[in-house]
């Protein structure tokens, strides 16, 4: 039996050369990755600044491929001869509009009408953000919590 490792799910996106696109992957290491990617996007785009987000995770590889199912409506098609460039997706925060329209509306004044449609103005994939966090906090607070159970079962505190 394979026991399940940690490997980095991570998030690239480049918002001055690729606004509202995000890389969805997994790397043991997501810094190389990351300047991997930087240099396959330098023909293109020239000297573009890229950032990534890599949390470690179990099961990352399973993860990720339902990331990319649940995605795949989204899919960017337009770097697809690049290592990985059918990761790309399509980042309009729909759901970082929605939870804003929320608050605004039961906790917000009507001054900040608008305040929820500028997530949509945003190059950044807000939306991927937080779902990536929300993995990654899911994951490890189930692993802590198992921790704090075992402990505290064996009385060691």
């Amino acid at each position: 039996m394979k026991l399940p490792r940690f490997e980095h799910l991570y998030l690239i996106f480049a918002p001055y050369a690729m606004p509202y696109r995000a890389k969805i992957g997994i790397s043991i290491a997501a810094k190389q990755r990351k300047e991997q990617i930087k240099a396959e996007l330098r023909p293109m785009f020239g000297n573009v600044t890229v950032y990534a987000v890599g949390l470690p995770v179990l099961y990352a590889y399973q993860i990720e491929q339902r990331l990319h199912r649940l995605f795949a409506r989204f899919q960017y098609n337009g770097i697809r001869h690049t290592n990985g460039g059918s990761e790309w997706f399509w980042s309009v925060n729909w759901v970082s509009c929605l939870i804003l329209s929320i608050v605004q509306y039961f906790w917000l004044s009507e001054r900040l009408l608008l305040l929820p449609f500028f997530a949509l103005l945003i190059p950044l994939p807000i939306d991927f953000l937080l779902l990536t966090l929300l993995i990654f906090a899911f994951q490890w607070s189930i692993i802590l919590g198992g921790f704090y159970g075992a402990f505290w079962a064996l009385n060691l505190f």
